[in-house]
């Protein structure tokens, strides 16, 4: 009787150290599952239809064959869909997805990093879509290209879209430039696109002139810089403006100013040879402005009396547009009160140069 208590006493220790041993075991096991959950892990997928489900740390999965569901949780996980019509989802964090072959659906957050070849993407803050200035030289001929860079702020999975338009500033569309409209497109994972504006050439003396192109209509996009300024630049810069100086073909001097917009001349100063004058020499000295045309050209009468003279002439001449010298032809008369009559004294056609 004795032995068989010490016997059941014996077994009922060890069934109790067991069951001690057990909880020790198990809460090991949980505390090692928990240690787990906190920490990044790394899980590859079968090529079945897997459910995959990453801890709070930042995991890495990857989905393998079949149509796979992956769900990152928390963390900065990088998710990778593989062959198959997946379904994966991102969750808290910035993640990285990636989806493979197949018709593969997304649901992103907005910090998340989503490649091209997934096609339906839910969660995503569009992306802004702007446009910026140009500046183009128009040249004296032929045309010119003025490009308007449109830019996405991120890369996109879906198509976007957006409508474009010139305006008018202080160009005008037709002899200027040509009016442009239309829609520029992005494929998914395009951020960049030009909008080329044509510019006509000329040799109109001219300050810069402006166009606007504006963005309307965004697909798939929010607008954030809308409009932009073109400049075409003229090279138009001939006659330069300021103080002129030269000579006439009869080795005098000549002067003149050019007004700060090309367009005037004034203090026209020269002398000219009369031999049946007196003087013979006959320094002349106007007043007034003569109008440049757009042309670089100059045409223009004058006339005056000094003493018993009275004068009067013409000048002609031209810019060049490359390097702004002036030159062309002058001619002077003069009217001489004698005691025999008015007596006519002319120079002749003479040419003058100046720069």
């Amino acid at each position: 009787m004795t032995k068989r208590l010490v016997l059941l006493a014996i077994v009922a220790m060890a069934a109790l150290a067991a069951i001690i041993v057990g909880l020790a075991l198990g809460r090991a096991a949980y505390a090692a599952t928990s240690a787990r959950a906190a920490t990044a892990v790394k899980i590859n997928g079968t090529n079945g239809n897997d459910r995959l489900v990453g801890t709070k740390g930042n995991d890495v999965i990857n989905g393998r064959g079949g149509n796979d569901s992956i769900s990152g949780g928390p963390g900065n996980d990088t998710l990778n869909g593989g062959p198959g019509n997946d379904v994966v989802s991102g969750g808290a964090g910035a993640d990285r997805i990636t989806c493979g072959s197949g018709r593969d659906k997304v649901l992103a957050g907005p910090g998340d990093t989503v490649a091209a070849d997934c096609e339906n993407v839910s969660g995503l803050p569009k992306p802004a879509v702007s446009v910026s200035d140009a500046q183009v030289v128009e040249g004296n001929s032929g045309t010119a290209t003025l490009p308007f860079v449109v830019t996405l702020h991120k890369a996109s999975t879906k198509p976007v879209s957006v409508g474009y338009a010139t305006a008018d500033g202080t160009a005008t569309a037709g002899s200027d430039y040509l009016a442009a409209s239309g829609t520029v497109a992005f494929k998914p994972g395009e951020m960049s696109k030009t909008i080329n504006v044509t510019v006509n050439g000329d040799t109109t003396i001219e300050p810069d002139e402006t166009l606007t192109l504006s963005l309307s209509n965004p697909v798939n996009a929010k607008l954030a810089t809308a409009s932009a300024t073109g400049t075409i630049s003229t090279d138009d810069k001939s006659p330069h403006a300021g103080h002129y100086s030269g000579q006439t073909s009869q080795g005098h001097a000549i002067s003149f100013d050019v007004s700060a917009d090309s367009k005037g001349l004034s203090n026209l100063s020269f002398s000219v040879d009369l031999p049946c004058s007196d003087p013979s020499v006959l320094p002349l000295s106007l007043a007034g402005q003569m109008t440049i045309g757009d042309d670089r050209t100059l045409s223009g009468t004058f006339s005056g009396r000094s003493g018993s003279n009275i004068w009067a002439g013409s000048i002609k001449g031209s810019f060049d547009p490359a390097t702004g010298a002036g030159s062309g032809t002058l001619s002077v008369f003069d009217a001489v009160n004698t005691s025999s009559g008015a007596v006519i004294c002319a120079s002749g056609t003479l040419t003058w140069t100046a720069a």
